[in-house]
């Protein structure tokens, strides 16, 4: 018996969406809905996750000054070193920001698992992309501008203020 991403596909996930399918005519939309259902359900593991990143970014200097006077004292002993540094790791706890996603990561796989497969793996999706008719097609000419367009350079000196009043503000 299989309990992995396929039992999560084929029991959990394909019924809901078929459950939002028959409320809304639609595959489109019912995937809508079905992904908007997984997401308000990991929301509070993503929030977590999230509250635990901002958490080790906080504690990151007292982390790294932490590291470096513990290799300073003990440069002479690397065992008593390791023994010190998993301490501190075990005291910040930095696995916390990811376990979280490591709990969503196989929901997440059914859902893609879901709508990569079933109802939609026996439909032909040939798609006709001609915007023309081929009569139209060989009467249209490419033509070169003579001069650059007014709105492109009206853009550009837009492009040029905005950039010199507000700078991009790197991390």
């Amino acid at each position: 018996m299989d309990f992995g991403i396929g039992f999560l596909s084929n029991n959990v996930m394909l019924p809901i969406l078929d459950f939002f399918y028959g409320i809304v005519p639609s595959y489109g939309l019912a995937i809508v809905a079905l992904t908007l259902v997984i997401r308000l359900a990991l929301y509070p593991l993503s929030a977590g996750s999230i509250r635990n990143m901002r958490r080790t970014r906080v504690t990151q200097p007292l982390m790294q000054k932490r590291v470096k006077e513990l290799q300073e004292r003990y440069k002479d002993n690397p065992a008593k070193l390791q023994e010190e540094m998993s301490g501190v790791y075990k005291e910040l706890y930095l696995l916390a920001g990811c376990f979280p996603v490591l709990l969503q990561m196989p929901i997440l796989f059914a859902l893609f698992a879901t709508l990569r497969g079933s109802p939609f793996s026996d439909i032909n999706y040939s798609v006709n992309l001609q915007v023309f008719p081929q009569e139209q097609i060989e009467r249209i000419q490419p033509q070169a501008f003579a001069t650059a367009p007014k709105i492109s350079i009206l853009l550009m000196k837009f492009m040029l203020v905005l950039v010199q009043f507000f700078p991009v503000a790197t991390v």
